[in-house]
């Protein structure tokens, strides 16, 4: 999932632990429950139809997925760890 956002798509998945943490539904792409056939297909189709939606949730998974990046997340675990001290 962190690997389509970086590269500025949309998501279409499952509402699931892991997924839910990465995309906001609506706002990054659609969590649909996993054996929802109809909700994918139709979050697909909306997709499909619709191209400002696609480019601006895929530009904000592209955004969203920097709090991800090794540095920021080496610089928050420094910060923890400090904090024990």
């Amino acid at each position: 999932m962190m690997e389509a956002m970086a590269c500025g798509l949309p998501a279409v998945c499952s509402d699931i632990r892991g997924n839910r943490d990465l995309i906001e539904d609506g706002k990054g792409g659609f969590l649909v429950e996993p054996k929802n056939i109809l909700g994918f297909t139709q979050s697909m189709e909306v997709l499909f139809k619709d191209i400002s939606l696609r480019e601006g949730m895929g530009k904000y998974n592209k955004d969203k997925v920097q709090e991800y990046d090794i540095g920021t997340v080496l610089d928050k675990m420094k910060s923890v760890y400090e904090n024990l001290l």
